[in-house]
């Protein structure tokens, strides 16, 4: 791609985070929003009003449009599977929200037809991106910092009202690991360049059945 021709994207899903990444698009060199797409057909005008966008479609609506080479999916967790395989069939490349699916099952299912169709396909997974991360990472590998025995990460926030009732709503995938816990796993296997081969766990359910509370203990090769 030569640097005057702009990737064209369409964001499905039109909540804050779908906000978030349309102000980063807007000051991305070479990139252009043209659509959003959410299953209220007035929630998705109104997103495309308030950030200047063309077009407000349904989901259908945004994969039939051949302008749009990537799409973003921004939707709650239990739609990502859907809504990226409904892209990824129309020809789509696709950026995914955390977390990438729900189980292995979906992801593995998601892999399968990118590379048969040979389209891109990643979760958006922020901070393997940071330099700090890559320059962490390069530090570990080069042993700069000794031999890596232990990682011990914690990580958790206060959150809203509205937050809290997505985060503990089993119908929209909820629970603490799908939603904060793969930032460390995350991360953990990002810096050692591989996945566990032994995992134990220990958690706290709410009344309505996600994780409240998570720890993991994970074992790897190195």
């Amino acid at each position: 791609m030569d640097n005057t021709q702009k990737v064209k994207w369409g964001i499905i899903g039109a909540g804050n985070i779908a906000k978030k990444m349309a102000d980063a698009l807007e000051i991305t060199p070479n990139c252009q929003l043209c659509a959003v797409a959410s299953k209220t057909p007035s929630k998705a005008r109104m997103f495309a009003d308030e950030n200047r966008i063309k077009n407000a479609y349904n989901y259908q609506e945004i994969v039939n449009n051949r302008e749009i080479d990537i799409i973003y999916v921004a939707t709650t967790h239990n739609f990502h599977f859907d809504n990226a395989k409904l892209a990824l069939e129309h020809g789509k490349h696709v950026l995914i929200e955390k977390p990438f699916t729900v189980n292995a099952k979906e992801a593995r299912e998601l892999v399968r037809i990118a590379r048969e169709m040979n389209l891109f396909l990643m979760e958006a997974m922020w901070v393997r991106f940071l330099p700090s991360m890559t320059m962490l990472k390069n530090k570990i590998q080069n042993y700069e910092i000794g031999e890596v025995k232990l990682f011990n990460i914690s990580f958790g926030s206060f959150v809203t009202t509205e937050y809290e009732k997505r985060l503990k709503d089993p119908a929209l995938a909820g629970g603490v690991t799908l939603d904060m816990g793969i930032y460390p796993i995350s991360f953990v296997c990002y810096l050692l360049g591989e996945l566990p081969i032994d995992i134990k766990s220990m958690t706290r359910f709410s009344d309505l059945g996600v994780d409240e509370i998570s720890n993991y203990m994970f074992r790897f090769p190195s």
